[in-house]
């Protein structure tokens, strides 16, 4: 099952267009994109969104904001504003029957000491940041019915991942988003512990996003032309109950990534 991320598509149904004309299965809508707001629709324009995408045989799928958010926000009034704004996204993407919504961790905050190599805040205050985020995404969980709610492996720390895994322990709620390029870094470099972490819950993986990185420049580049070698993960991109979302901008070369992982595959 392949879809693209929505970015510079005019609207909704430009980008389901595009979709059915060129052989992708859903739409992944990013919510940092202001045309792509779907909270706050009136249930009127989700019904017509929803009826479109069914007519095309594409299903929708979102990226809650995720660039300047955290979901470690410990700020009573901020937090509970992150909580309604993404409880209101997630009620609106069951609304639209989508498959998926993806959230990212975020980060917490770092305060280092003028001469420490390491951070003696952070290591201070584990256990309390690790609360704050256990039970913001267990609050997004619980409201996930008919949505796949997916969190994302972006700038996962150890205090990330162990707290993960307490609430996949906890939860069935909770699916992950494995984007694979964020498991390397510019000059390709794999992370070795988030790989491992994601492998020892590959059964709770629901979304994988692809897309190169050219060493020692930048990520999101057209697969081929970077150095991953994605046919090592060819077991999970097989796997029928993995949605593969192309993170390639435009969609043009969404299309040109997809049939470059397809070939790898083959």
């Amino acid at each position: 099952m392949f879809g693209y991320q929505a970015v510079y598509d005019d609207d909704f149904f430009d980008a389901l267009d595009y979709a059915a004309k060129n052989g992708f299965d859903f739409v992944s809508f990013d919510l940092n994109v202001p045309r792509f707001y779907i909270d706050g629709l009136p249930d009127a324009r989700l019904d017509e969104i929803r009826g479109y995408a069914v007519s095309k045989n594409v299903k929708p799928a979102f990226h809650a904001p995720g660039d300047n958010i955290s979901l470690y926000t410990d700020y009573p009034a901020i937090r509970s504003g992150i909580l309604e704004h993404f409880s209101s996204i997630i009620t609106s993407a069951q609304h639209l029957q989508a498959r998926h919504t993806t959230i990212h961790p975020g980060a917490y905050p770092s305060l280092k000491k003028f001469d420490a190599k390491n951070d003696d805040f952070v290591a201070a205050h584990r256990d309390y940041f690790s609360r704050m985020l256990y039970e913001n995404v267990m609050h997004l969980a619980d409201r996930a019915k008919d949505v796949l709610l997916c969190l994302e492996n972006f700038n996962f720390t150890d205090i990330t991942m162990e707290t993960v895994d307490k609430l996949l322990a906890n939860t069935d709620r909770l699916f992950l988003t494995w984007d694979i390029a964020k498991t390397y870094d510019r000059s390709l470099q794999k992370d070795e512990m988030v790989e491992s972490f994601m492998l020892k819950h590959c059964d709770r993986i629901r979304e994988i996003h692809i897309h190169d990185i050219i060493k020692d420049f930048r990520s999101h580049q057209i697969v081929g032309e970077g150095g991953i070698d994605f046919s090592q993960y060819a077991d999970l991109l097989h796997r029928p109950d993995i949605a593969i979302t192309i993170e390639v901008r435009p969609r043009e070369a969404a299309k040109v990534s997809r049939d470059s992982i397809i070939s790898m595959l083959c």
